[in-house]
């Protein structure tokens, strides 16, 4: 039972970012949630850096925000493919969950190619309305992305 419902749960967290619904997107983390995107070689190697980090859902807002309002790049579309999902453990309220990822990326007269796949590793709330991110980590394969990070993964 629960493994469908955290099957279910990404299967929305990427339908939302593929359609840019990222306010309903920012839906699915608590207030006090972290995010955080990083290779796999400094998970490895025990490096704290990160491509992208936010340490609460207004930090992630903003950069939703900047994303939609500011920022100038080349329109693209996002796929985003989950698989591989497993429940690690269940205590309570909290549900550790692990999925693989591949994210496709297409942009106007181009072939589409791979942008980049990994694992997310995700520290799943239980509660009345559904699953809430608390921790989220988005950790990618290759030591680079080869394009530009501009949505999230």
């Amino acid at each position: 039972m629960i493994r469908t419902v955290v099957r279910d749960f990404f299967d929305d967290y990427a339908s939302l970012l593929d359609a840019k619904e990222f306010d309903s997107w920012l839906g699915l983390f608590e207030t006090d949630a972290t995010y955080e995107v990083r290779s796999r070689e400094n998970l490895e190697g025990g490096l704290t850096l990160a491509t992208i980090r936010a340490d609460s859902k207004s930090m992630l807002a903003d950069r939703v925000t900047a994303l939609v309002e500011t920022q100038f790049f080349a329109p693209r579309t996002m796929r985003h493919l989950v698989s591989g999902v497993r429940v690690m453990s269940e205590n309570g309220h909290a549900v550790d969950a692990r999925a693989s990822f591949l994210v496709a990326e297409s942009l106007g007269g181009e072939l589409t190619r791979v942008h980049t796949s990994g694992e997310y590793r995700t520290m799943l709330a239980r509660g009345d309305d559904g699953l809430r991110v608390r921790h989220m980590s988005a950790i990618y394969d290759g030591s680079v992305i080869d394009t530009s990070l501009i949505y999230p993964l």
